[in-house]
């Protein structure tokens, strides 16, 4: 019975040759972009799920509203916001600041200009996971003048050497030492770190002034919550703090 099935829906297909070839062709695009539409929405809701604390990861954003009373938002926060708000409440386990840079970093005569380069405290390897493959995860990036490379921003500068010890320039003024190398980030990560300069490199070059600025609002604070915090309730807090 069944092989009469197939014997008479070959025999319709063979006798309506466009019309089969448009209905397979029609499913067969359908099907494909199904796919993509899947892989799609699959890689969208991927992202930053590849750490390992990402359920207490929060970074901090500034607002303000202007004379007119207009509200004004920035990704980013003033230098002095996220040691305030360590400082003041226990439920902020860690923070670490970022700061971009944009310049150009030489090696012998090998030079890119970098835009994914970073000061970063050193609690930023306690949030993200960012995997060392050489280096000291605790004193990386904690004295002036050093950083840790990307494996391939490493391979880029340095090729089969070990970069550990080496030393490269940024700008032509400024000379770190690398002291780790850390693997590559997947790219359906929100933050791409090819280069990660020390926070006291920042301190030294800059100072207080900068530091201590309550309008510069360049810096990116990323915090981890203790288990259990309700950010909600946490965030309420913040006006009381601002306001001393």
């Amino acid at each position: 019975m069944f092989s009469n099935y197939i014997k008479c829906t070959y025999r319709n297909m063979i006798k309506n040759r466009l019309f089969t070839l448009t209905n397979i062709l029609g499913l067969s695009i359908g099907i494909a972009f199904w796919l993509l539409i899947f892989h799609y929405v699959n890689y969208q809701w991927s992202f930053d799920k590849f750490h390992e604390k990402r359920e207490n990861i929060y970074r901090l954003r500034y607002q303000r509203t202007s004379k007119e009373g207009k509200n004004v938002q920035f990704a980013s926060a003033c230098p002095p916001a996220a040691p305030a708000l360590k400082a003041n409440y226990p439920e902020i386990d860690k923070a670490a600041r970022i700061y971009p840079i944009h310049a150009v970093v030489l090696y012998n005569n090998i030079k890119f200009l970098e835009e994914r380069m970073f000061f970063a405290e050193s609690e930023l390897l306690e949030i993200f996971t960012i995997n060392l493959i050489k280096g000291n995860r605790q004193t990386v990036l904690t004295k002036p003048n050093t950083a840790i490379l990307s494996h391939s921003t490493a391979e880029k500068y340095f090729g089969k050497e070990n970069p550990i010890g080496k030393t490269f320039s940024v700008n032509k003024k400024q000379d770190f030492l690398v002291t780790g190398i850390f693997m590559d980030l997947p790219k359906n990560s929100h933050v791409r770190l090819d280069i990660l300069l020390s926070f006291p490199t920042l301190v030294a070059l800059r100072g207080t002034e900068l530091m201590e600025s309550w309008g510069h609002t360049l810096f990116y604070p990323n915090l981890i919550l203790k288990p259990g915090t309700n950010p909600a309730t946490l965030e309420n807090k913040f006006p009381a703090l601002i306001k001393d």
